[in-house]
């Protein structure tokens, strides 16, 4: 927490210093949005100048929730954009599905888009399952989160949602989700 930030500042241990304020970000975005952003943003601001990609990816990955979540879908866009482009550059699928899920998706629900967010739910599931990394607690996870989704989509129109994305390569998943 906030012990750790002062002693990696005090020990000008700027990499430590940028993960604590991440993290504290990450625990404070599940209180309020509003107090994790400037830590997001003081933990890519250190990223970047320590030239750490993927940790800026994280960063941009969160400073996009959270101005998504907080109402401003043009910035939390624009942040997941950013984020997504990094870890496109680093090809790590593991970070694409999430921005995709946990970034892309819920911009798209903010947005109205219930198709959209299906789509991108099924994208991220599809690069999860091929990474070996899902499990059956991801399958009720997903379900439970789409319901909403499924019932105002209706049945036909929610499969047909879910075979795009599940149906589309990372490359095309990365193309679909920057063509907010």
């Amino acid at each position: 927490g906030k012990e750790a930030m002062t002693y990696f500042q005090n020990t000008r241990d700027d990499w430590r210093y940028a993960n604590a304020a991440l993290l504290l970000g990450i625990q404070s975005s599940l209180v309020d949005w509003s107090i994790a952003l400037p830590l997001f943003q003081q933990a890519l601001s250190i990223f970047r100048k320590l030239g750490d990609t993927y940790f800026q990816s994280v960063a941009f990955r969160y400073i996009g929730r959270a101005h998504t979540n907080l109402g401003n879908l043009f910035d939390g866009i624009s942040a997941l954009r950013e984020s997504l482009i990094l870890a496109e550059q680093l090809k790590n699928n593991f970070q694409i599905a999430l921005i995709l899920w946990r970034g892309f998706a819920e911009a798209a629900v903010r947005a109205g888009k219930t198709a959209r967010t299906v789509t991108l739910y099924s994208a991220s599931a599809n690069i999860f399952q091929t990474l070996g990394v899902w499990t059956e607690q991801d399958d009720l996870r997903y379900g439970e989160e789409l319901a909403p989704c499924r019932a105002e989509l209706g049945e036909s129109v929610f499969l047909q949602a879910w075979a795009l994305g599940n149906a589309m390569s990372n490359d095309e998943a990365i193309i679909y989700a920057l063509e907010v």
